[in-house]
Protein backbone atom coordinates (compact mmCIF):
# COMPACT_ATOMS: atom_id res chain seq x y z
CA UNK A 1 0.00 0.00 0.00
CA UNK A 2 1.01 3.77 -0.04
CA UNK A 3 3.08 4.97 2.20
CA UNK A 4 1.82 8.66 2.23
CA UNK A 5 -0.20 11.10 0.73
CA UNK A 6 1.77 11.60 -2.66
CA UNK A 7 2.10 8.22 -3.29
CA UNK A 8 -1.86 7.94 -2.60
CA UNK A 9 -2.00 11.00 -4.77
CA UNK A 10 -0.57 9.53 -7.59
CA UNK A 11 -2.93 6.32 -7.31
CA UNK A 12 -6.05 8.54 -7.52
CA UNK A 13 -4.66 10.51 -10.64
CA UNK A 14 -4.59 7.32 -12.11
CA UNK A 15 -7.76 5.92 -11.29
CA UNK A 16 -9.25 9.43 -12.76
CA UNK A 17 -7.33 9.40 -15.75
CA UNK A 18 -8.78 5.80 -16.51
CA UNK A 19 -12.66 6.83 -15.91
CA UNK A 20 -12.15 10.03 -17.89
CA UNK A 21 -11.08 8.20 -20.37
CA UNK A 22 -13.00 5.49 -21.12
CA UNK A 23 -16.17 8.11 -20.91
CA UNK A 24 -14.34 9.83 -23.23
CA UNK A 25 -13.96 6.80 -25.58
CA UNK A 26 -17.68 5.82 -24.84
CA UNK A 27 -19.08 8.71 -25.71
CA UNK A 28 -16.73 9.02 -29.02
CA UNK A 29 -19.04 5.97 -29.39
CA UNK A 30 -16.18 4.21 -31.35
CA UNK A 31 -16.41 1.24 -33.71
CA UNK A 32 -14.34 -1.38 -35.61
CA UNK A 33 -15.96 -0.16 -38.49
CA UNK A 34 -14.65 3.10 -38.09
CA UNK A 35 -11.45 2.36 -37.39
CA UNK A 36 -11.47 1.24 -34.37
CA UNK A 37 -8.80 -1.00 -33.11
CA UNK A 38 -7.09 -1.17 -36.29
CA UNK A 39 -3.44 -0.97 -35.20
CA UNK A 40 -1.55 -4.39 -36.45
CA UNK A 41 1.09 -5.67 -35.27
CA UNK A 42 3.54 -3.78 -37.82
CA UNK A 43 2.13 -0.74 -35.94
CA UNK A 44 3.09 -1.27 -32.67
CA UNK A 45 6.43 -2.01 -33.85
CA UNK A 46 6.31 1.37 -35.60
CA UNK A 47 5.18 2.93 -32.73
CA UNK A 48 7.24 1.65 -30.61
CA UNK A 49 10.31 2.88 -33.01
CA UNK A 50 9.03 5.60 -33.03
CA UNK A 51 8.89 6.51 -29.53
CA UNK A 52 12.72 5.60 -29.79
CA UNK A 53 13.90 8.01 -32.09
CA UNK A 54 11.81 11.00 -30.33
CA UNK A 55 13.43 9.78 -26.90
CA UNK A 56 16.46 9.79 -29.16
CA UNK A 57 16.22 13.65 -30.10
CA UNK A 58 15.39 14.70 -27.12
CA UNK A 59 18.45 13.52 -25.44
CA UNK A 60 20.17 15.23 -28.40
CA UNK A 61 18.66 18.61 -27.66
CA UNK A 62 19.50 18.44 -24.07
CA UNK A 63 23.01 18.02 -24.78
CA UNK A 64 22.98 20.86 -26.80
CA UNK A 65 21.02 22.95 -24.21
CA UNK A 66 17.65 23.15 -26.11
CA UNK A 67 15.50 20.84 -24.89
CA UNK A 68 13.05 23.72 -22.96
CA UNK A 69 12.38 24.77 -26.39
CA UNK A 70 11.23 21.16 -27.20
CA UNK A 71 8.87 20.63 -24.35
CA UNK A 72 7.51 23.84 -24.36
CA UNK A 73 6.63 23.07 -28.06
CA UNK A 74 5.23 19.70 -26.63
CA UNK A 75 3.52 20.81 -23.87
CA UNK A 76 1.59 24.05 -26.58
CA UNK A 77 1.21 21.25 -28.98
CA UNK A 78 0.05 18.38 -27.22
CA UNK A 79 -2.29 21.00 -25.19
CA UNK A 80 -4.15 22.06 -28.72
CA UNK A 81 -4.15 18.57 -30.43
CA UNK A 82 -6.13 16.77 -27.41
CA UNK A 83 -8.39 19.89 -27.26
CA UNK A 84 -8.90 19.25 -30.84
CA UNK A 85 -9.43 15.58 -30.83
CA UNK A 86 -11.66 15.36 -28.04
CA UNK A 87 -13.70 18.16 -29.47
CA UNK A 88 -13.70 16.73 -32.60
CA UNK A 89 -14.72 13.10 -31.63
CA UNK A 90 -17.08 14.31 -29.25
CA UNK A 91 -18.96 17.08 -30.92
CA UNK A 92 -18.23 16.03 -34.65
CA UNK A 93 -17.77 19.85 -35.74
CA UNK A 94 -14.84 20.70 -36.92
CA UNK A 95 -14.71 24.40 -36.22
CA UNK A 96 -15.68 24.12 -32.90
CA UNK A 97 -12.51 21.76 -32.25
CA UNK A 98 -10.57 24.76 -33.70
CA UNK A 99 -11.61 27.19 -31.03
CA UNK A 100 -11.47 24.54 -28.21
CA UNK A 101 -7.61 23.56 -29.45
CA UNK A 102 -6.87 27.51 -29.51
CA UNK A 103 -8.38 28.08 -26.23
CA UNK A 104 -6.71 24.79 -24.21
CA UNK A 105 -3.58 26.58 -25.54
CA UNK A 106 -3.61 29.77 -24.80
CA UNK A 107 -5.00 29.16 -21.16
CA UNK A 108 -1.68 27.15 -20.79
CA UNK A 109 0.17 29.84 -22.01
CA UNK A 110 -1.39 32.24 -19.64
CA UNK A 111 -1.45 30.12 -16.72
CA UNK A 112 1.23 29.78 -14.12
CA UNK A 113 2.70 27.67 -11.18
CA UNK A 114 2.42 23.57 -10.58
CA UNK A 115 -0.95 23.20 -10.43
CA UNK A 116 -1.26 24.37 -14.01
CA UNK A 117 1.18 22.19 -15.29
CA UNK A 118 -0.83 18.93 -13.11
CA UNK A 119 -3.67 19.95 -15.07
CA UNK A 120 -2.06 20.20 -18.42
CA UNK A 121 0.01 16.94 -17.70
CA UNK A 122 -3.61 15.12 -16.45
CA UNK A 123 -5.65 16.49 -19.92
CA UNK A 124 -2.81 15.55 -22.22
CA UNK A 125 -2.90 12.24 -20.35
CA UNK A 126 -6.80 11.75 -20.58
CA UNK A 127 -6.61 12.62 -24.78
CA UNK A 128 -3.90 10.22 -25.66
CA UNK A 129 -5.21 7.83 -23.47
CA UNK A 130 -8.26 7.82 -25.31
CA UNK A 131 -6.97 8.36 -28.40
CA UNK A 132 -4.32 4.94 -28.18
CA UNK A 133 -7.28 2.88 -26.76
CA UNK A 134 -9.61 3.26 -29.43
CA UNK A 135 -6.68 2.66 -31.86
CA UNK A 136 -5.20 -0.42 -30.38
CA UNK A 137 -7.04 -3.41 -29.70
CA UNK A 138 -6.35 -5.00 -26.57
CA UNK A 139 -3.47 -7.90 -28.15
CA UNK A 140 -1.50 -5.11 -30.02
CA UNK A 141 -1.92 -3.00 -26.69
CA UNK A 142 -0.48 -5.54 -24.42
CA UNK A 143 3.00 -6.14 -27.38
CA UNK A 144 3.43 -2.69 -27.07
CA UNK A 145 3.38 -2.06 -23.12
CA UNK A 146 5.90 -5.22 -23.06
CA UNK A 147 8.21 -3.45 -25.42
CA UNK A 148 7.64 -0.20 -23.87
CA UNK A 149 8.25 -1.98 -19.82
CA UNK A 150 11.36 -3.83 -21.37
CA UNK A 151 13.07 -1.03 -22.49
CA UNK A 152 11.83 1.31 -19.15
CA UNK A 153 14.05 -1.28 -17.65
CA UNK A 154 16.99 -0.71 -19.57
CA UNK A 155 16.94 3.03 -19.63
CA UNK A 156 16.29 3.17 -16.24
CA UNK A 157 18.77 0.48 -14.53
CA UNK A 158 21.06 -0.03 -17.05
CA UNK A 159 21.58 3.25 -19.41
CA UNK A 160 20.57 5.80 -17.32
CA UNK A 161 19.12 8.03 -20.17
CA UNK A 162 15.51 8.07 -18.99
CA UNK A 163 16.63 9.55 -15.15
CA UNK A 164 18.17 12.25 -17.48
CA UNK A 165 15.55 13.48 -19.25
CA UNK A 166 13.03 13.11 -16.26
CA UNK A 167 15.46 15.20 -14.43
CA UNK A 168 15.83 17.92 -16.97
CA UNK A 169 12.01 17.68 -17.54
CA UNK A 170 11.16 18.47 -14.14
CA UNK A 171 14.25 20.96 -14.11
CA UNK A 172 12.51 23.33 -16.65
CA UNK A 173 9.03 22.90 -15.86
CA UNK A 174 7.77 20.60 -18.40
CA UNK A 175 4.53 18.79 -18.25
CA UNK A 176 5.53 15.56 -19.24
CA UNK A 177 6.49 14.38 -15.62
CA UNK A 178 3.64 14.21 -13.33
CA UNK A 179 4.93 15.37 -9.61
CA UNK A 180 2.90 14.74 -6.47
CA UNK A 181 3.85 16.93 -3.09
CA UNK A 182 2.31 16.13 0.30
CA UNK A 183 4.21 17.31 3.53
CA UNK A 184 7.81 17.17 1.85
CA UNK A 185 7.40 14.15 0.19
CA UNK A 186 7.71 14.29 -3.72
CA UNK A 187 6.53 11.09 -5.84
CA UNK A 188 7.36 11.62 -10.11
CA UNK A 189 6.60 9.62 -12.79
CA UNK A 190 6.47 10.22 -16.57
CA UNK A 191 3.35 10.87 -18.03
CA UNK A 192 3.87 7.53 -20.57
CA UNK A 193 3.59 5.50 -17.33
CA UNK A 194 -0.03 6.69 -16.81
CA UNK A 195 -1.40 6.85 -20.22
CA UNK A 196 0.12 3.74 -21.36
CA UNK A 197 -1.72 1.99 -18.47
CA UNK A 198 -4.52 3.50 -19.09
CA UNK A 199 -4.77 3.14 -22.39
CA UNK A 200 -5.53 -0.60 -21.75
CA UNK A 201 -8.40 -0.07 -19.57
CA UNK A 202 -9.78 1.85 -22.37
CA UNK A 203 -9.14 -0.44 -24.76
CA UNK A 204 -10.70 -3.46 -23.00
CA UNK A 205 -13.31 -1.52 -22.10
CA UNK A 206 -13.83 -1.04 -25.94
CA UNK A 207 -13.42 -4.64 -27.06
CA UNK A 208 -13.56 -7.01 -24.30
CA UNK A 209 -15.69 -6.43 -21.88
CA UNK A 210 -16.39 -3.98 -18.54
CA UNK A 211 -14.99 -6.59 -16.15
CA UNK A 212 -11.51 -6.62 -18.19
CA UNK A 213 -11.41 -2.60 -18.03
CA UNK A 214 -12.12 -2.87 -14.84
CA UNK A 215 -9.20 -5.94 -13.51
CA UNK A 216 -7.19 -4.07 -15.85
CA UNK A 217 -7.78 -0.60 -13.88
CA UNK A 218 -7.60 -2.66 -10.13
CA UNK A 219 -4.17 -4.34 -11.95
CA UNK A 220 -2.19 -1.10 -12.44
CA UNK A 221 -3.01 0.30 -9.19
CA UNK A 222 -1.62 -2.66 -7.65
CA UNK A 223 1.32 -2.93 -9.71
CA UNK A 224 2.34 0.79 -8.73
CA UNK A 225 1.33 0.00 -5.12
CA UNK A 226 3.89 -2.57 -5.13
CA UNK A 227 6.36 0.09 -6.97
CA UNK A 228 5.94 2.55 -3.99
CA UNK A 229 6.13 -0.42 -1.58
CA UNK A 230 9.91 -1.03 -2.77
CA UNK A 231 10.76 2.44 -3.34
CA UNK A 232 13.86 2.89 -2.19
CA UNK A 233 14.85 6.50 -2.89
CA UNK A 234 16.35 5.95 -6.79
CA UNK A 235 14.85 6.46 -9.94
CA UNK A 236 12.54 3.22 -10.89
CA UNK A 237 11.15 1.99 -14.23
CA UNK A 238 7.29 2.76 -13.37
CA UNK A 239 5.69 1.13 -16.58
CA UNK A 240 6.93 -2.27 -15.77
CA UNK A 241 4.64 -1.85 -12.59
CA UNK A 242 1.75 -0.12 -14.29
CA UNK A 243 1.71 -2.87 -16.78
CA UNK A 244 0.17 -5.43 -14.38
CA UNK A 245 -2.83 -4.32 -15.83
CA UNK A 246 -2.01 -6.84 -18.21
CA UNK A 247 -2.75 -9.68 -15.88
CA UNK A 248 -6.27 -7.93 -14.67
CA UNK A 249 -7.37 -8.48 -18.48
CA UNK A 250 -5.95 -11.82 -19.02
CA UNK A 251 -7.56 -13.03 -15.74
CA UNK A 252 -10.70 -11.50 -17.15
CA UNK A 253 -10.53 -13.24 -20.74
CA UNK A 254 -9.67 -16.59 -18.81
CA UNK A 255 -12.93 -15.87 -16.48
CA UNK A 256 -15.45 -14.81 -19.14
CA UNK A 257 -14.00 -15.76 -22.42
Amino acid sequence: MPRDQAELRVLVLLAFVQMASVLCARAADATPDEGAGSATAAVTVAFFVLMLAATGVVLVLIRTGHSRSLYRFAAYGGIFSVAWFLAALLSGREDVAWVLGIAAALAYRFANGAKARLAASIFIAVGAATLLGIIFSPGPLIGLLLLLSAYDVIAVRKTRHMVTLATDVMAKGGPQMVQMEHGGTTVSMGLADIIFPSALVVSAALFTSPLAAVLSAVGSHVGLALMFSRMSGEGMPALPYGSVGIVGYLAARLCCP
